[in-house]
């Protein structure tokens, strides 16, 4: 039978992208290739939400003069190829449904829910697979406190429904299909009939599903994000409040080495943001998110005394006292903050490897900077800039690799795709006037969340250095409406 399957396994389809994939995998971190929505069922069986980058894998495909779910097929094996069985499907239990059926039968490779040979298999599949399934969920959801009113009295309720099919002997669960969702619901209670409607959920779509959102597709499905490990973090409780910076920096240099020496921190793992939380002296609490535009090597940092993360964290505490006074102007208190402590946590992380550059593309970008022009700024620059490479992939921090302004012998090495990094990057940009702009030097256009717009246009930025009128110099950007806004310093 597995061999037969073999054959048969995936029949692509020109139309549809199925939004889902199931896999097994003993691997337990890393798995976020794909997506960065990811669901663990079981202990080794774990579900990815495509729908989240379906833009991007279909503009890839297209490149590359590919089905989409051909291209995410090579990637997964590039990654993965020692799981067995991989399941395109159109719901995460309709696919956990017939995955199992699957298993049983010790097939391997790729499979969809909607070529015709396995919708020949699901509509004559056995009680066996689905009960089974029933349970996984049950369980899943019973770990992760869902449903927790719908799967009131799960077990009886099951038994109920087991002896309902065994009295009417029904061999292929199949043959109530055409049994509406509330029937079951109705006498056997939510959760049987919420297995139902899962369980055949093209029968339940309309025509314009497509304009339904992300929670609506799955139906009332719980979707439970999967960590692939805890974030790490750093807690400090202070002796006596403080409020100044001064006195601040010395115990965030501890901190800092704290998150060094984690091992979920070290090469090639870079930071993308750290999360601020301050607790004050009314106990209350207080965050500040820290992003970074360039992935941040916690391990480099340490070399150069951490000198990147003092000069974030010094803005990242001066707007803290922003948002502070700004929250308490109505009150008769002390605008001036008196810290108990905090937490520092690591919020984005992300593991730079060959592996993320494997699907290289040329820009199209009009770029008008030369490498001349950015290495006489750099001599210019207190601190030296550093730049990179652009690469196309779906998860930010993975489109680009490091490269140095005078390092000129990387094959993948390209002059016009230069870009300087910010010394300091903005939680949120600031508005510029046109007219406080002196002067500007072009750098780069980018598009980086381009996938998720409905109009490409509104992610385009075109990026420059400005010199304002006060003299500083300062990282700006352009949108397509003609407005400036500035990022970082």
């Amino acid at each position: 039978m597995a061999k037969l399957l073999s054959l048969f396994n995936y029949e692509k389809s020109k139309e549809v992208f199925l939004p889902y994939l199931i896999f097994s995998s003993s691997q337990k971190k890393n798995l976020d290739f794909l997506s960065p929505s990811l669901m663990r069922i079981s202990e080794d069986l774990f579900v990815i939400d495509l729908q989240i980058t379906q833009s991007y894998w279909e503009k890839r495909a297209k490149k590359e003069s590919k089905e989409p779910q051909e291209l995410i097929e090579e990637v997964f094996q590039s990654y993965l190829p020692e799981s067995p069985i991989q399941l395109f499907c159109e719901h995460p239990f309709q696919g956990l449904v017939f995955f199992l059926y699957l298993k049983e039968q010790n097939s391997k490779g790729f499979f969809s829910t909607h070529s015709l040979f396995a919708r020949k298999i699901y509509d004559n599949m056995g009680w066996h697979s689905w009960i089974w399934a029933a349970r996984l969920i049950n369980d899943c959801f019973e770990d992760n406190n869902s449903l927790v009113k719908d799967r009131k009295n799960f077990s009886s309720q099951l038994r109920r429904f087991l002896s309902f099919i065994e009295r009417t002997d029904l061999t292929e669960f199949s043959d109530l299909k055409q049994a509406h969702f509330h029937e079951i619901q109705r006498r056997f209670q939510g959760f049987l009939g919420k297995l139902w409607l899962w369980s055949f959920p093209q029968a339940e779509e309309s025509e314009d599903l497509s304009l339904f959102s992300h929670y609506e597709k799955l139906k009332g499905f719980a979707w439970i994000p999967y960590e692939n490990s805890p974030k790490p973090q750093t807690k400090t409780w202070l002796e006596y409040p403080l409020s100044y910076w001064e006195e601040i920096k010395p115990l965030l240099l501890c901190d800092f080495e704290k998150l060094s020496q984690k091992k979920e921190l070290q090469s090639p793992y870079k930071l993308l943001n750290i999360e601020w939380s301050f607790t004050l002296y009314d106990l209350s609490q207080l965050k500040q998110s820290i992003p970074f535009k360039h992935p941040l090597c916690l391990s480099l940092e340490r070399k150069k005394d951490f000198a990147t993360l003092t000069g974030q964290f010094s803005f990242a505490f001066e707007q803290f006292k922003e948002t502070l006074k700004e929250k308490n102007h109505d009150l008769d208190v002390i605008n001036t903050p008196l810290i108990l402590g905090w937490t520092l946590k690591v919020s984005q992380r992300v593991q730079i490897r060959e592996k993320n550059q494997n699907f290289i593309f040329e820009s199209n970008s009009e770029v008008q900077s030369s490498a001349e022009e950015l290495k006489e700024l750099n001599n210019k620059l207190q601190k030296p800039l550093e730049s990179y490479v652009a690469l196309e992939h779906f998860i930010p921090g993975l489109d680009f690799i490091s490269q140095d302004l005078h390092e000129n012998d990387n094959p993948l090495f390209n002059e016009k795709l230069l870009m300087p990094k910010p010394f300091y990057l903005f939680p949120k940009e600031r508005k510029l006037s046109a007219s406080e702009i002196v002067s500007s030097q072009f750098l780069d256009r980018s598009s980086q969340d381009w996938w998720n717009r409905e109009e490409t246009l509104d992610s385009v930025r075109d990026c420059f250095i400005c010199q304002l009128k006060n003299k500083e110099l300062v990282f700006a950007f352009r949108n397509f409406q003609g407005e400036w806004f500035q990022y970082g310093y």
